[in-house]
């Protein structure tokens, strides 16, 4: 009898660490399952960064070539204004000159 009791007990103890033992399953595969979604949506995230790095990088290089042409076109445009302030300059002193010329001629013709 005790043989058969000790075979019971046995077989209890068994059924508990198999029930245990099933339950530490199912919680250790929830935690894998959620393991595995966080994994996926951290790849997906990459994914998106990823893109948006590259869609940046595109608008980054455009951005460098339209500054790049502003610059020349600004230097252009230093350089005519440039030729324009000579051109006025010439201009005045011409005028000055001429000036002088009506000033003398008015002397000489009153003289």
């Amino acid at each position: 009898m005790a043989h058969h009791r000790d075979s019971r007990q046995t077989l209890a103890d068994l059924l508990a660490e198999n029930k245990s033992l099933r339950n530490e399953n199912e919680r250790l595969r929830h935690e894998r399952d959620i393991h595995a979604k966080v994994s996926a949506g951290r790849e997906e995230r990459n994914d998106a960064l990823e893109h948006e790095n590259a869609r940046l990088k595109v608008n980054s290089r455009s951005l460098q070539e339209a500054i790049a042409t502003l610059g020349s076109r600004l230097m252009r445009r230093d350089q005519e204004i440039e030729w324009l302030k000579r051109q006025v300059r010439e201009k005045e002193r011409q005028i000055d000159e001429l000036r002088r010329d009506m000033q003398r001629l008015r002397e000489y013709l009153r003289g």
